[in-house]
């Protein structure tokens, strides 16, 4: 039966291969990349498994793309590999952070350090957006993350530094969009991609990660989980499996765990105001007086002004 591999133009696959966007895999493959190759792998035979509750949504749009292995490791940005080899401290990671000048679709991450010694555990959070600038931007609005409460956003919080950056590019429509492995349909894509980066780093939490992870590949990671969800069980009428972080090992993951969504905003707002006056940041003492000032006093200040003001009029009516 034919592909859609196999309906993708001469044209379309040497566009597909001079793209900036892409990274063609060397031959010689690195060790991290066969590790990441391997997990790839695993990951799409659990998803397409007969009798897996994730079949149904995967498991023929997977078997539509034999190819879709090396496509996704050639949209891995080429210095994610380096990091990884570096052994993925926060120093590796921000080596590949940086600016987004352009409105495209992938997967990012973002690194917390929630403390300024260089030995402390990096922590990792990984997402997905069909505009990478756009979603960068939300998550560095602090009315943004105050409003919307999750566990990145409770440790980047409690961070003395922090960096975005890109782990995957799509290619842009304009190199064949559907007629490339799994670009028929985004959504299941950038999932499948999310998922696969979050594994290779271990930044979804441990029940989690040993769970999908292939027997033959270590569970423990370097660096600290700000992942909860599964990015493949996140579709209509799933909300995934419940986690309880309440008994994890990062002290971070298990004060989040105790807290409710109410309580969160509550202690960010207090923490925020006394971190501003314990940094000067608070008003002058003039307006602070006023702000302190009785309720009656206001009310005399406003009618003494009303009469300044209208005998001010009144003179001007005099005058004329």
């Amino acid at each position: 039966m034919a592909t859609a591999e196999a309906n993708i133009s001469g044209n379309a696959l040497q566009t597909h291969e001079a793209s900036l966007s892409m990274n063609p895999t060397p031959e010689a493959s690195s060790p991290a990349q066969q590790e990441a190759q391997h997990i790839l792998e695993h990951l799409l035979t659990k998803l397409q498994e007969p009798h897996s509750k994730y079949h149904t949504r995967y498991g023929k749009w997977i078997q539509r793309h034999p190819n879709l292995v090396p496509f996704c490791m050639d949209c891995v940005r080429a210095p994610v590999w380096h990091a990884l080899e570096k052994g993925s401290d926060y120093n590796a990671i921000k080596c590949i952070a940086g600016d987004f000048p352009w409105q495209t679709r992938g997967i990012y991450f973002d690194a917390v350090l929630l403390s300024s010694d260089p030995h402390a555990p990096t922590r990792l959070y990984i997402g997905q957006s069909t505009n990478l600038r756009l979603r960068i931007s939300q998550h560095q609005k602090f009315r943004y993350r105050r409003d919307n409460p999750s566990l990145h956003y409770h440790a980047l919080h409690k961070s003395d530094d922090n960096a975005y950056g890109t782990l995957i590019v799509l290619p842009s429509a304009s190199m064949g969009n559907h007629r490339l492995p799994g670009m028929d349909n985004e959504a299941l894509l950038l999932d499948v991609m999310e998922m696969w980066m979050c594994l290779v780093f271990r930044c979804l939490q441990g029940e989690t990660v040993s769970t999908w992870l292939p027997e033959d590949v270590g569970g423990a990671g370097k660096l600290g989980a700000l992942n909860v969800w599964c990015p493949v069980e996140r579709w209509e009428g799933s909300r995934g499996e419940m986690v309880d972080l309440r008994g994890s090992g990062d002290w971070v993951v298990r004060d989040w765990g105790e807290l409710k969504r109410g309580q969160w905003k509550e202690r960010v707002m207090k923490e925020l105001d006394l971190e501003e006056r314990r940094d000067g940041k608070t008003v002058a003492p003039v307006a602070v007086a006023v702000e302190t000032a009785p309720p009656w006093l206001y009310a005399v200040g406003g009618a003494v002004g009303g009469a300044a003001a209208m005998w001010l009029y009144l003179g001007r009516l005099r005058g004329r």
